[in-house]
């Protein structure tokens, strides 16, 4: 699934850039979690560990 990113959904992620310090990739793929309604992001970065809601699981915890 593509998510398309709307003006609005980029602007907000400003906001989560200085809620959480993240830089504005991070931020944007947190706002777009945040707008999906869900809290799991499969990646190896840690940056999305200082966001509480956010669940970070690695490609390799999918699949043990």
């Amino acid at each position: 699934m593509i998510y398309p990113l709307s003006l609005g959904t980029r602007i907000k992620s400003t906001f989560v850039m200085r809620d959480y310090g993240l830089d504005y990739d991070d931020a944007l793929a947190v706002q777009a979690l945040k707008e999906l309604s869900t809290k799991v992001i499969i990646s190896y970065d840690e940056d999305f560990d200082s966001v509480d809601w956010v669940k970070r699981c690695t490609p390799e915890e999918l699949i043990q």
